[in-house]
């Protein structure tokens, strides 16, 4: 009978281990995140989130404005006529 009362306590025993990693999981999970709430939205974000360098700007208008191919040599300078050997 001691024997069939161990064999329950060590079942015991182990299942409280489980439920107590189960709890410092999410207590850990937890911890590392930042929550807020956004329009009954909850949200969970790292709290060490890398963070990134804004991106330069970029307008295709500018770039539609600048002269392409021969165009674009500096004034004064001949574009070159070098034709490219077919291969």
């Amino acid at each position: 009978q001691a024997e069939a009362e161990l064999k329950v306590a060590q079942a015991a025993l182990a299942e409280a281990k489980a439920k107590l990693q189960a709890l410092l999981d999410v207590l850990e999970a937890e911890n590392m995140l930042k929550v807020a709430e956004k329009d009954g939205m909850i949200i969970g974000l790292p709290k060490n989130a890398p963070i990134q360098a804004p991106l330069p700007e970029f307008d295709l208008r500018k770039l539609a404005d600048k002269p392409q191919g021969a165009e674009a040599n500096k004034p004064g300078e001949k574009a070159s006529t070098k034709a490219l050997p077919n291969t």
